[in-house]
């Protein structure tokens, strides 16, 4: 595969992961070896800080983006809490630091209910955090939002970068069309 590509493959960085929604598959083991020399086998690795699982979900990779997300907002509560600060300013600063920090990588989840569930969790705890609410005061979700002014839009963002995605790849050629086969009568474009 490799000469026919013409890849420079690094055995030590090279892993092995069966992806499937049935246990019994993932669990198989494959053994390919490359110049006589096995390829390790995993249930997960990271890849552009992205977690790829075996079962194909993003739980792990939604909750590890949450709970960095959380630390980001607490490295900076000072900038996010304070009521002398303008309430859009502190909205802003919010969407730009902390949600930038669990967007990352979104638009290639699998969101599951509990996964949408634990999303919209974040943007509450992200309003409250701001305004000062405790979890003992037990106020509503409707009422977190109202005294921001803000409304549900954790998962329109969401949403949008997938759609920004999505029409970037379908603006651009397949890889086929760029590099084409190894077919010597046709010219590479």
């Amino acid at each position: 595969m490799r000469d026919e590509f013409k890849m420079k493959i690094n055995i030590k960085k090279t892993k092995i992961l069966i992806s499937s929604r049935r246990e019994e598959e993932r669990l198989r083991t494959t053994n390919i070896a490359i110049d006589n020399e096995s390829l390790q086998q995993v249930q997960e690795y990271k890849y552009l800080e992205s977690l790829i699982t075996a079962e194909g979900t993003s739980k792990k990779e939604i909750v590890s983006r949450i709970n960095q997300a959380k630390c980001a907002f607490n490295k900076k509560k000072n900038l996010f809490t304070p009521r002398r600060i303008d309430i859009n300013i502190r909205k802003n600063l919010i969407k730009t630091y902390v949600w930038s920090v669990v967007l990352y990588g979104s638009e290639n989840w699998t969101i599951a209910k509990a996964e949408k569930n634990r999303l919209l969790a974040f943007e509450t705890w992200c309003w409250g955090r701001m305004q000062g609410i405790s979890w003992r005061e037990h106020m509503t979700n409707d009422e977190v939002f109202a005294k921001p002014k803000e409304q549900r839009c954790f998962m329109k963002s969401l949403k949008k970068r997938r759609t920004k995605l999505i029409g970037y790849i379908l603006r651009h050629k397949p890889i086929e069309k760029n590099y084409g086969r190894n077919d010597s009568r046709k010219e590479c474009s």
